[in-house]
């Protein structure tokens, strides 16, 4: 998940990823994901040598498409999560999306453009019908002109806070 992007910092396609879940550490290995969830969690690490960053479950018992892709729930043109959590739970109905928009789902984020430069850590763990880690992958989130710093930080000597099903994006706006 790291690489040289070639879209434009200030363009809000930069800040959006697909999240795949890995089925090859997974004993006996699945044929299928029919019937399974994952709680989805996406990290904000900061800028390259930062040693804070917060940790957000932006999904509770999605699914995935037939790509392995985790999907959310899509409302209109942009993903709105300010709807309640309960759709999350057991079922998926309506549209969904197997894009993750970070500026929609991390409430601290107040436009896109607030991720520039950041490190971001997304972590998937299946919780239905077993418990495992499925992906743990960084991105760093940079435009065409930016250089990758490097290895992703070491998160293990990072100060993480996480943060529950907390406030909502118009009470972190103020």
């Amino acid at each position: 998940m790291r690489g040289r992007s070639t879209i434009a910092s200030d363009d809000p396609a930069l800040y959006q990823l697909t999240a795949q879940v890995q089925t090859n550490g997974l004993r006996p290995a699945p044929t299928s994901l029919a019937g399974w969830r994952f709680n989805l969690y996406i990290t904000d690490l900061g800028r390259h040598g930062s040693t804070r960053g917060v940790r957000y479950c932006v999904a509770r018992h999605t699914v995935c498409d037939s790509r392995h892709r985790l999907v959310l729930p899509c409302h209109g043109d942009a993903p709105s999560y300010e709807e309640p959590r309960e759709e999350y739970k057991v079922h998926m109905t309506g549209r969904c999306t197997a894009t993750l928009s970070l500026s929609h789902l991390l409430p601290w984020v107040r436009r896109p453009h607030d991720l520039y430069l950041h490190w971001v850590r997304v972590e998937a763990y299946a919780v239905v019908p077993v418990a495992a880690k499925v992906l743990d992958a960084c991105v760093f989130l940079c435009g065409p002109e930016d250089d990758v710093p490097g290895a992703a930080p070491d998160v293990s000597s990072m100060s993480v806070k996480e943060l529950a099903d907390g406030p909502s994006k118009k009470e972190w706006k103020r």
